[in-house]
């Protein structure tokens, strides 16, 4: 007897697809289907196993029950059922694959294998999808190695070049490269202000001596003492706040010039620090050096 034209095995098939369609579970074949056909026997035992695991989640073992089901014999549903299970692995291509043996079987039902069809467009877009956007992955990583490459052994920016410097980063070379120097003459500008303040307070405090010079009384002169020693000493503040100032600035210069502070390491490298000063007679820096 050929397996493939018995109608019990057919209808048992058949009602094996449904069952998976739906989602439910198929109970073991009863009574009334056993046939004495070996073969046929043997095929309903394992198609009823292969929608059992498949309703448990067990989708790989499903397909290996369900293609020794079709070795037995090659019924087209069986096909659709191994499908299924492709499609809840997220395995599209090997899912187009078993749709398209389905679609191409003698005994495929015609309203299933236009939802074959169907599944297997969708299928196809998708894996075209994930294949564009790997693609579009790998140009966009290539893109920016070869940015990067361009800019560390160019010194360029990608467009003209004129940005670059010394094979460095452009941004690198503005934000790092020139960040003390120009904080160095900002501190320096200021530093002068200061002096310069302590210049015009000192012109102050002179022009109060020459008013206690003149006083001809001891109130005056007690007056005019006390106003030319305050503001001499405001002056004297002034100049040793902006001396320093204009000190770190210059160091702050001859730091960036250098290539930067430096710092200790194993081998020996010496470290410069800006240390400010302040003391009862003014203000100033010292650099100091560590090996």
């Amino acid at each position: 007897m050929n397996p493939l034209t018995h109608p019990r095995l057919s209808r048992i098939l058949a009602l094996t697809l449904a069952v998976v369609l739906s989602g439910a579970c198929l109970g073991a074949p009863t009574a009334a289907y056993a046939q004495d056909d070996e073969i046929t026997t043997k095929v309903e035992e394992l198609s009823g196993k292969g929608v059992e695991l498949y309703s448990k989640g067990k989708y790989k073992e499903a397909i290996a029950t369900f293609e020794q089901a079709y070795r037995l014999s090659p019924v087209a549903n069986l096909l659709f059922n191994i499908a299924l299970c492709w499609e809840k692995l997220d395995d599209s291509p090997n899912a187009v694959k078993s749709y398209e043996r389905f679609i191409v079987a003698d005994d495929a039902d015609p309203d299933i294998r236009r939802k074959a069809l169907a599944r297997i467009k969708d299928l196809n877009d998708g894996i075209e999808q994930q294949r564009l956007a790997e693609e579009q992955a790998r140009k966009d990583k290539a893109g920016d190695g070869k940015v990067g490459n361009n800019a560390g052994k160019d010194g360029k920016d990608g467009k003209d070049g004129k940005d670059g410097k010394d094979g460095k980063d452009p941004g690198a070379t503005e934000d790092e490269g020139g960040g003390l120097t120009i904080a160095g003459l900002v501190l320096g500008g200021i530093g002068l202000a200061v002096v310069g303040g302590g210049v015009a307070v000192g012109v102050l405090a002179s022009g109060a001596s020459d008013d206690f010079e003149a006083a001809r009384t001891a109130t005056d002169k007690d007056s005019f003492k006390s106003d030319a020693e305050g503001k001499a000493l405001l002056a004297d503040i002034f100049y040793g706040v902006g001396g320093a100032t204009i000190v770190a600035g210059l160091v702050m210069i001859a730091l960036d010039a250098g290539g930067g502070e430096a710092a200790p390491d194993s081998s020996g490298a010496t470290s410069f620090h800006v240390i400010p000063m302040f003391g009862p007679d003014g203000a100033g820096a010292a650099l100091s050096t560590s090996f």
